[in-house]
């Protein structure tokens, strides 16, 4: 054909490269893989059909898409087994941490419930691997029991985040200890000794999916004896068992004394299903996926007070700056066997800045906002458009015919949501007007994208709920030496859910020295030498107060 008639076929060629340049870089709304929803599906808060373009403004799209989208959920929500009325469910089908937001601004108890009970029944399933903590990629069924075996690094750090805040909000000793145990199931098993974390564990083992994971009555009370029958019970194992003449372990009534009860006989089982053939791991050493379990390391370990999950989000944040590095400095995507390989892609500097930032909120040590900033920076050079947004591929990538903006949060979120969520904080972080540019800029270069598939960008509805909500800028502080003192302030960050805010704790030198990246941290020291606590929104502050029930009440009220 070329041959014969070389001036169509190139015309032809022009054609579809401009076809493939304008899908993918969003001009008709949506980049690769925006599913689009059905406006039928957007309802406003009163039901009346939302009208997708009259919901967003020229630069800030309006919290009318979000509560379309909360609203879709709530329709879609499964009341028995959590999660939205189907199979497979994967973790990701509900937003549960935008829920919590619109809770936080709302008020609404309806939203909580789906967000919390949605939580609560993974927990008790299969999807959670009831001996040694962590969550299976996805449940094949309605009932969260059966899982696709397969366990990933990504979901593991994005649940122990959900759990640690729906703890916040809830209370639950229940969200608390799923969190915990998380977080102590990526250092036990996830963990290179080089401090990262490695990305994947299989499915199958000996030949088969799950075998590793799945018992009989009979193995079971020949390991536990007397202790068996209430094991069994609390455990929903049968001699019939509940998946192909096995045992997933399950439980249809959760209680924590129980839970508590059969700890002992929990770590025996987990002993004994360590001398099996375990399924095979993965040890690649991904920067995005360890950016986003440094950030649920960070989150579980401030909310829940557990210093060893901090110190190991800060092993691996060393690892990664210093180990994927290439020869022009920028971020690399992957590492194993002592190499580290490929320039990293917007969601690798994008997950890895939200770690820091979630580290410094954790240990207000100035280094890991600074690198954040740093590596915010390296996105907006190697990435960024200046139409606004950013491509997923930048300098150090092969030039292709068209360059893809993500627009769609799948079971992980989008390097452009998680860049947005970025820009957004850093402008409460550093008042810097740059990244308010960034921010809004991402905002009007994807306003079709909130307006007309907003289910496809949960993730970025997240940095919509934060940009809207006047961000607090909260600080702890105390003099020299007096960290314990300030145990009782510091005890009410990790209690309270704040939707919108950016944080900072420390002794007063240390955060004196952080006011040319952190401006909200200067001029306020402790007072009369006692550990005290800010709470300001744009440089306007509350008083400053030394009481933690005072600071609490300003932590609670509702944003006016």
């Amino acid at each position: 054909t070329f041959h014969r008639d070389p001036e169509r076929v190139r015309a032809a060629a022009a054609a579809l490269v401009n076809a493939v340049r304008q899908e993918m870089n969003g001009a008709e709304g949506g980049g690769k893989g925006s599913p689009a929803v059905a406006p039928s599906l957007l309802v406003g808060p009163d039901g009346a059909p939302l009208d997708p373009v009259e919901a967003t403004l020229p630069a800030l799209p309006s919290l009318d898409i979000v509560d379309a989208t909360v609203a879709y959920f709530r329709q879609a929500f499964d009341p028995v087994e959590g999660g939205v009325r189907r199979a497979p469910k994967f973790p990701s089908n509900v937003p549960v941490r935008l829920l919590l937001r619109v809770h936080a601004r709302t008020g609404d108890d309806s939203v909580l419930h789906v967000a919390v009970h949605t939580l609560r029944k993974m927990a008790a399933g299969g999807l959670y691997d009831q001996l040694a903590g962590g969550f299976h990629r996805y449940s094949t069924d309605a009932r969260w029991l059966v899982p696709h075996f397969e366990k990933m690094l990504y979901d593991n750090a994005l649940l122990a985040v959900a759990y640690a805040e729906a703890h916040q909000v809830t209370g639950g000793p229940d969200l608390a200890r799923v969190a915990r145990e998380t977080c102590d199931y990526v250092l036990r098993e996830m963990t290179a000794p080089e401090g990262g974390f490695y990305s994947a564990t299989d499915a199958d083992s000996e030949g088969e999916e799950g075998r590793f994971f799945v018992w009989t009555a009979d193995e079971i009370r020949r390991e536990l004896g007397s202790e068996a029958e209430e094991f069994l019970a609390h455990y929903d194992v049968s001699a019939g068992g509940n998946w192909e003449g096995n045992n997933i372990l399950n439980v249809p009534a959760p209680d924590e004394a129980v839970w508590a009860r059969l700890g002992p006989a929990r770590g025996h089982l987990r002993e004994v299903r360590a001398r099996r053939p375990p399924p095979l791991r993965d040890e690649k050493i991904l920067a995005a996926w360890n950016g986003l379990m440094i950030s649920g390391l960070a989150v579980v370990g401030r909310v829940l007070d557990e210093p060893r999950f901090i110190t190991a989000a800060a092993h691996a944040a060393d690892f990664i700056l210093t180990h994927l590095r290439g020869p022009e400095g920028w971020l690399m995507r992957t590492f194993k066997d002592g190499r580290c390989r490929q320039p990293g892609f917007l969601d690798d500097t994008a997950f890895v800045a939200a770690g820091l930032l979630d580290l410094f909120e954790a240990t207000g040590e100035g280094r890991w906002v600074r690198e954040a900033v740093a590596l915010a920076d390296e996105t907006e050079r190697r990435f960024g458009d200046p139409a606004g947004g950013w491509f997923m591929t930048g300098l150090g990538h092969e030039t292709l015919i068209a360059r893809e903006k993500p627009a769609y949060d799948g079971a992980e979120p989008s390097g452009t949501s998680v860049a947005l969520m970025n820009a957004v904080r850093l402008v409460a972080f550093t008042d810097d007007d740059r990244w308010r540019r960034i921010a809004d800029g991402a905002f009007t270069a994807h306003a079709a994208d909130f307006a007309d598939r907003p289910l496809a960008l949960t993730e970025g509805l997240l940095a919509l709920e934060f940009a809207s909500g006047n961000p607090r800028q909260i600080e702890v502080v105390w003099p020299p030496g007096a960290a314990e003192a300030a145990e009782p302030l510091r005890a009410v960050l990790r209690r309270t859910f704040v939707a919108s805010r950016v944080l900072a704790v420390g002794e007063e030198t240390a955060l004196a020295a952080l006011s040319p990246a952190v401006p909200f941290v200067r001029d306020k020291p402790a007072i009369t030498g006692q550990p005290t606590a800010y709470v300001c929104r744009r440089g306007v502050c509350e008083l400053p107060v030394t009481d933690p029930d005072t600071f609490e009440s300003q932590l609670r009220a509702r944003p006016g």
